[in-house]
């Protein structure tokens, strides 16, 4: 009566202790998933996030690209009215208003270079923004799957055919 007692006290306290591995991995297993889904949740912001200076930045090109289409407008403005006053004969005033034109049509050429440089350098810095970023987030991804991979979270070890034993590492972060 006392072995049989016995024998049933053991399997009772292997039965607890893979219990107790058990709910350790099922913890751990939690524990993983909860932070990969905040690791989601951070990635889906920062996405928003530059998704919207991406949206902030096409719209400061375009302010650049209206700007740069009024002043091609007048450009062209000015240079009708230069070849206007090419044709014309007056010689006094006809000479001052083309030297003001002159100087205007130099002026506008000089602030379309100038709106031109800025809408390529607006457009090269979001480029390099956004690539930096996916790098950024490429190389945080593949740290998390090497610190993962690296560590497995509990391996398994066959005495016989009918016994599990599951041996549980946990990772401290």
């Amino acid at each position: 009566m006392k072995s049989l007692q016995e024998t049933f006290q053991k399997q009772l306290n292997e039965a607890t202790e893979k219990a107790e591995k058990q709910q350790a991995t099922i913890n751990f297993l939690k524990t993983e998933m909860e932070r990969k889904s905040k690791m989601i949740r951070d990635l889906q912001n920062e996405n928003k996030s530059l998704k919207n200076k991406l949206l902030s930045g096409n719209k400061l090109c375009g302010i650049h690209a209206e700007e740069s289409k009024k002043i091609q407008a007048q450009l062209k403005e000015l240079r009708y009215g230069k070849k206007d006053l090419i044709f014309k004969n007056k010689m006094g005033r006809f000479m001052m208003q083309q030297m003001e034109k002159a100087q205007q049509l130099t002026d506008l050429e000089q602030k379309l270079a100038i709106a031109k440089e800025e809408l390529e350098k607006a457009a090269l810095d979001k480029a390099i923004l956004g690539l930096i970023k996916y790098k950024n987030r490429k190389r945080k991804l593949k740290e998390e799957e090497r610190k993962t991979s690296n560590n497995p979270p509990y391996s398994f070890h066959y005495k016989d055919t009918s016994d599990v034993v599951i041996q549980v590492k946990l990772q401290q972060d």
